[in-house]
Formats: structure tokens, C-alpha cells, sequence
């Protein structure tokens, strides 16, 4: 029985080896140049030791501690996920986050945002709805939800609930950021788009807060101060982040909104709370950049007005 145990475990190492390794193949495939030093399969070599393929197991990370040497942070491209196993898309999420701000030896994907994750399911492409022509969401090419997995440092993003505009002949690529930074000396994350502006609507397009990120790194409440922001944020419901403190709820599981007969893994949930309107009408030029000013801490605060664990300034640039 001793061998026979003994060669099982040799077996499950040798898998998760070959998965491990596939997954760093494809990460350094669909990585910018810049993205991945020489020294990646080293680092991350170090990491895949805390990965325990036998029995996968992940814990919620403790909080992590910044690497305040780091000022610009690679921003790493969407890339295909469908079919991949979830050893797969956690090596790829240990080894984004060892190039990120929140480089932490012992960090482990959280199973609360990422322990709902299948083996082998397709993923919502990055330029889908949720029903496209033919019923189905799109699962071709890259990813939508690889935007957050693979750019931890962005703790917020923009994102909108495509449920919301999916129609005949209106859809378009995800937003995505393209560029990330932290400012040591103020304690904030900067992130950047590249404006926000949807091609078939005039005006009233409706976007999300998402916390992937900031759930998954220990900071799950958030307030965007609107006294520090330029963009005009226009929220759709009363109760909103601009008004009070935010819990976030995000995760990622697998779903039956694709209408994909086993399902997609996506993300959910519907959380109105962080929903807002785009005022700026199409093709109309942006006169300045516009920033939203988003506080975030690890434990919930008494007040909006207690300082934060950290800062994230979400800059639209102008066209």
C-alpha cells in the first residue's frame, strides 16, 4: 500500500509540474516584452512550492506588504483561459502577483474569489456579451476575466455588466487599462484608461466598480470620495460606494449566464451598489483627464472619513 501511495503522489507532483509549466509557457507567450524578466521561472519556481496539488487547498491570504520599491507596473494583455484547469489559472495568478506590488511569499489565490473555478470550462471572451447571435456568449480568444487575474495591482477596475447592453450589433471589447503605477511616497495605486466611451450609445452607458483584485488582496472595503474626484460620477442607485462604504462581493465561478451547456467560469455578482453612468457622449472629445479618487481598507472603517489603507486613483485620460 506504501507503494502504491507513494506512486500516486508521484504522479499528482508530475501533473501539477506539467500544468505549472504549461501555464508559464502561455503567460510568457501572451505577456508584453517587458512583463517577464529572465528571472521569472525562478521566481516563480519559488512560489509553486505553497501550491498543493494533492488536495487544492487555498486559504485566504493574510494582508500583504507592499513592495514600495515598485513605481510603474507592467500591464499585462488579456489572454485565452477557456479549457485551462484551475492549477493552471492559479499559477498563472501567483505568478502575476509576484510581479506586482503585493509580491508575497506565501500568497494563495483566496478560495472565497477564486475557489469557484472549474477544470476545464470555457471562459466569456473579452469581446462577448452575454448572449451573442446565436444565444451563446462568445468564448473564442482572450478572456475577459484574465483583465483582473493577471493585473493584481489594479485593486479596482472599470468594467461594465454586459447583461445590461448586450443587443443586437452592440458589443465591443472590454475595457481594459493601460497603464498601472504606485506612488510610494503617497501610498496610492494609479491606474489608467485610456477614456471610457461606448461606440453605440450616446450618452448613459453603464459601468461597474469591480474588486476582484482588492477582495482577493484583503482589501474589501472601498469609498470613492467624490470631494477628490473630476469625473463626473453619476450613480444609479441611492445607496451607492459614492455615498457610504462598499463591501466587495466579487468572485469568480462557474455560471449558466453564457447558456454554454456546462457552463462558463465568470464573475459575478450583480452588485448595484457599484453600478454608475458614463455622462460623456460618444465621439465627443475629453477637455482634461478625469480621475476618481477611491479609498480602500482591510477591516471596515467607522467612517468615510478614517484614513486609508491604501489609495487608488483611477485616471481617464483625454482623447
Amino acid at each position: 500500500m506504501k507503494v502504491k501511495h507513494f506512486c500516486l503522489a508521484l504522479l499528482l507532483a508530475v501533473t501539477s509540474s506539467m500544468l505549472i509549466n504549461k501555464a508559464v509557457a502561455a503567460y510568457k507567450e501572451y505577456s508584453y516584452s517587458d512583463g517577464y524578466d529572465a528571472g521569472y521561472e525562478q521566481n516563480y519556481d519559488n512560489q509553486q512550492d505553497s501550491y498543493n496539488s494533492s488536495n487544492n487547498s487555498y486559504s485566504i491570504p493574510s494582508a500583504p506588504t507592499l513592495n514600495l520599491s515598485s513605481k510603474n507596473v507592467s500591464v499585462n494583455p488579456p489572454i485565452p483561459l477557456s479549457y485551462k484547469s484551475k492549477a493552471e489559472v492559479f499559477a498563472l495568478r501567483m505568478a502575476a502577483v509576484e510581479k506586482s506590488i503585493f509580491k508575497n511569499p506565501s500568497y494563495k489565490p483566496s478560495e472565497e474569489v477564486f475557489g469557484g473555478i472549474e477544470d476545464g470550462k470555457p471562459w466569456i471572451s473579452i469581446n462577448s456579451c452575454v448572449q451573442m447571435n446565436d444565444g451563446k456568449s462568445d468564448i473564442s480568444g482572450a478572456s475577459e476575466e484574465s483583465r483582473f487575474i493577471l493585473n493584481p495591482t489594479a485593486l479596482v477596475m472599470i468594467n461594465y455588466p454586459f447583461s445590461n447592453w448586450c443587443s443586437a450589433g452592440e458589443y465591443k471589447e472590454h475595457e481594459n487599462i493601460s497603464a498601472v503605477s504606485y506612488d510610494a511616497s503617497k501610498n496610492e495605486i494609479i491606474v489608467t484608461y485610456y477614456m471610457l466611451n461606448f461606440p453605440t450609445l450616446t450618452n448613459n452607458a453603464l459601468y461597474e466598480f469591480n474588486g476582484v483584485n482588492a477582495r482577493d488582496l484583503g482589501y474589501k472595503y472601498a469609498y470613492v470620495d467624490k470631494s477628490k474626484s473630476t469625473f463626473d460620477l453619476q450613480f444609479t442607485n441611492d445607496e451607492n460606494i459614492g455615498n457610504s462604504v462598499a463591501e466587495f462581493q466579487n468572485f469568480l465561478h462557474t455560471g449558466g449566464s453564457c447558456k454554454h451547456e456546462s457552463g462558463c467560469n465568470n464573475g459575478s455578482p450583480y452588485q448595484p451598489m457599484l453600478h454608475f453612468e458614463n455622462p460623456h457622449k460618444e465621439n465627443a472629445p475629453y477637455k482634461n483627464n478625469k480621475e476618481i479618487y477611491i479609498k480602500l481598507w482591510k477591516n471596515r472603517p467607522n467612517s468615510t472619513y478614517d484614513a486609508p489603507d491604501i489609495v487608488e486613483r483611477i485616471i481617464i485620460e483625454k482623447s
